[in-house]
C-alpha cells in the first residue's frame, strides 16, 4: 500500500511541476513570439531580410522560433552592431519561458567584455 501511494504522490508532484501550456495558450504564446520578433527585423530587416521574414512568419512551433533567433542574431548585428543586436534579442528570449526544456534557455554569459 506504501507504495502505491508513494507512486501517485510522484505523478501528481510530477504534473504539478511540470505543468504544459495547453494549445491554445502555446498558440496565442508563438504569435507574440513571432510578431517581436519581426518587430526587432524592423521594416528595413523586412525589406534586407526577406528570407528571414518569410522564415519567422512560417515557423510553425517554438523549437522553429527558437532556431530562427541564430539568423535574426546575424541579421540584427548587420543592421546595427552585435552588442545591440545581442541586448535586443537577449530580451526577447524571455518570451520562450515555459515553452522549451529549460536546459535549451540561454544562459547569462560568464565572460563580460
Amino acid at each position: 500500500m506504501r507504495w502505491i501511494s508513494t507512486q501517485t504522490f510522484a505523478t501528481l508532484y510530477e504534473r504539478l511541476v511540470s505543468r504544459k501550456p495547453d494549445a491554445g495558450e502555446v498558440a496565442h504564446r508563438l504569435e507574440d513570439i513571432r510578431h517581436a520578433m519581426l518587430s526587432l527585423l524592423g521594416d528595413e530587416g523586412v525589406a534586407r531580410y526577406p528570407q528571414l521574414a518569410r522564415r519567422i512568419e512560417f515557423c510553425v512551433d517554438e523549437m522553429a522560433l527558437w532556431y530562427a533567433r541564430s539568423e535574426l542574431m546575424a541579421a540584427l548585428a548587420d543592421l546595427y552592431d552585435e552588442e545591440t543586436a545581442h541586448r535586443r534579442l537577449t530580451r526577447q528570449s524571455a518570451m520562450f519561458r515555459g515553452l522549451l526544456p529549460k536546459s535549451m534557455m540561454a544562459r547569462p554569459s560568464a565572460i563580460r567584455g
